[in-house]
């Protein structure tokens, strides 16, 4: 059972973005980190270590803006690091990419069979697959495979 009985308080980040935000979430092992993407081609991670601190530490570019056709692009943690995060990408060959919250990609994630930009990421509950898709009505499946 949830119980919303305290009081709740809102704060403006600014300088976070120009344009529309189309997602922020907080990481999932400490809820510190907020990783947010929006329409000005920025991704900012922000540190929300106390009530009354909030940090940037990060803003890079990104081409999120996806147009009113193809569906808003979203960024997800890794369900084990709040290092990690995955958001689809505008570049060819299509794909998916992991980050780190230094900027840098660790992976990207691409198959043949993938023709469209995929908005939509979430990574399995384990951290071992990841599904991702968009409005073409197709979902992909990327999994870890044990090397013998």
């Amino acid at each position: 059972k949830v119980v919303l009985g305290k009081q709740w308080y809102q704060r403006r980040v600014r300088g976070t973005h120009e344009k529309t935000v189309s997602s922020a979430v907080f990481d999932p092992i400490k809820g510190e980190k907020i990783v947010s993407i929006a329409y000005d081609d920025q991704v900012s991670i922000l540190e929300f270590s106390s009530k009354s601190k909030i940090t940037k530490l990060m803003k890079f570019f990104h081409a999120n803006n996806t147009g009113r056709f193809l569906t808003k692009f979203q960024a997800r943690w890794h369900p084990a690091s709040d290092e990690l995060f995955v958001m689809g990408s505008m570049a060819h060959p299509r794909r998916v990419e992991i980050y780190n919250v230094q900027k840098q990609v660790e992976m990207k994630l691409s198959n043949e069979n993938i023709g469209s930009i995929q908005s939509l990421v979430q990574f399995h509950d384990s951290g071992k697959a990841l599904v991702c898709g968009n409005g073409s009505g197709y979902c992909y499946i990327f999994h870890e495979r044990e090397c013998n």
